[in-house]
């Protein structure tokens, strides 16, 4: 069954189908004023996203309504420098932590409750989620951009087996509560998402920063040497936001290739990782070494 589509001031709105099947169970089973208070909290979580977003120079772009919550969409979130990508990620949390202390000191034990559920949930290490960002941040510095997705990607399948195995436990124990084995799948099926959404984000933002200003940043130009037959995979791997790279290709002959990132991921689209890097290039920037 397609989402639910509609624009509203110019950000446009995804709703899942099974949300509104969603509230009508809880409705049903008198927990009503509870998933009130969860989508208020939620909402705050967003809204926080959102107000950080801004004072960065970022506009909402689209918002999900989803089984496992709210989410939303911020366009080339990953050109931000890295502070402030944190200061993003962590702006929910933040709210959902202020809130549970809110409720601590005003009594209210439901807000406290949810509230705290939603700080903890959000910093398990899956890429759909808040604690996922933030890890990928870092893991990005370290490691490349498209490296940090395939370990956060692990990470995600872990957190969906953990919660997998609590949601069995939890229905063992108290046979009417399935709501961990209900997010599960639904967690699973959020991180697979994004993780595509990502991988296609990053290609297409790489070559929108061929340019070296975006954003009111300078990016640092970078050069690595492989041998011609390398696989593409290889290269791609060093791509990062933070820099924009341009690769020596060498053959036993002696003869050198060069090849720019814009190039490479032309030649990936077409070709696939596994082919040589040297089959990326159209071949009009060679040279041979000088004698001597």
């Amino acid at each position: 069954m397609p989402d639910i589509n509609f624009k509203l001031r110019g950000v446009m709105i995804r709703i899942d189908p099974l949300f509104p099947a969603l509230c009508a169970v809880t409705l049903a089973v008198g927990w009503g004023a509870e998933f009130l208070l969860l989508m208020v909290s939620a909402g705050a979580h967003e809204a926080a996203h959102g107000l950080i977003a801004a004072m960065c120079g970022l506009k909402p772009c689209a918002v999900e309504i989803s089984p496992i919550g709210l989410a939303v969409e911020l366009p080339r979130i990953e050109l931000l420098s890295f502070k402030k990508k944190i200061s993003i990620y962590s702006a929910g949390p933040a709210i959902n932590l202020a809130l549970l202390i809110s409720a601590r000191v005003c009594g209210s034990e439901m807000l406290f409750i949810i509230n705290s559920a939603l700080f903890l949930f959000n910093l398990l290490p899956a890429r759909t989620l808040d604690g996922g960002r933030i890890l990928s941040a870092f893991l990005a510095m370290r490691m490349g951009y498209m490296r940090s997705l395939r370990t956060i990607r692990l990470c995600g399948k872990a957190v969906f087996g953990l919660v997998f195995i609590l949601g069995v436990a939890q229905a063992v124990l108290f046979p009417y509560n399935l709501s961990l084995l209900c997010l599960a799948p639904f967690l699973k099926r959020q991180c697979e998402i994004q993780s595509a959404a990502d991988s296609f984000s990053f290609m297409r933002d790489i070559v929108y920063t061929a340019r070296k200003y975006v954003l009111n940043r300078k990016y640092t130009v970078k050069a690595a040497a492989f041998p011609e037959d390398a696989p593409a995979k290889t290269l791609f791997d060093l791509l990062n936001y933070d820099a924009i790279w341009f690769f020596y290709l060498y053959s036993p002959e002696g003869r050198v290739t060069v090849l720019t990132e814009e190039e490479l991921i032309t030649g990936i689209k077409d070709l696939g990782m596994t082919a040589p890097a040297i089959s990326s290039c159209p071949m009009t920037e060679t040279r041979n070494p000088e004698p001597g």
